[in-house]
């Protein structure tokens, strides 16, 4: 076998070989690298209710600018979704994790009643006057849900994402 038809066999071999080299160097960066999760602003707070526990994490704003309810999607929680929005904000701003979600408790199944109780209860502890409701993804249909159970002079505005 020619010297060149050796070499051009054996190429592609050594390139496995090295590609196989760098992913485990990069494998062993990965693992030896400690993931730090962001740094919540604000502080957590719970209500009551008669089916269980809601936790929201408020965060303090200019009083000028009108306050914010954030609302998750489904298998999220309120710091999961919203940290960046949380971490930027200028606004007075709730995050509410909404029944069987992050620290919120419920002895009941889920539905977008008792979420939008949820999220009512939040509002009302927070002691928010006509804030604006935001919800991404599910949460937006749990937002639909309680700005129609409120009223419209409750919220300022519904925004769904």
């Amino acid at each position: 076998m020619k010297r060149s038809a050796a070499l051009a066999l054996a190429l592609p071999g050594m390139a496995a070989a090295l590609a196989v080299h760098r992913h485990r160097e990069a494998i062993r960066e990965v693992e030896s690298t400690t993931a730090q999760p962001p740094q919540m602003p604000g502080r957590l707070r719970w209500v009551e209710t008669d089916w269980g526990r809601v936790c929201y994490r408020q965060v303090d704003g200019d009083p000028g600018l009108a306050p914010v309810v954030l609302v998750h999607g489904w298998g999220r929680t309120a710091d999961s979704a919203w940290w960046p929005v949380l971490s930027r904000t200028r606004r007075t701003t709730i995050a509410v994790d909404l029944p069987g979600h992050g620290r919120s408790l419920s002895e009941r199944r889920f539905t977008f009643g008792l979420a939008a109780e949820a999220v009512l209860a939040a509002t009302d502890d927070a002691g928010f006057e006509s804030p604006v409701l935001v919800g991404h993804s599910m949460g937006g249909a749990v937002g639909m849900t309680t700005f129609l159970w409120s009223g419209a002079n409750r919220y300022r505005g519904f925004v769904p994402l």
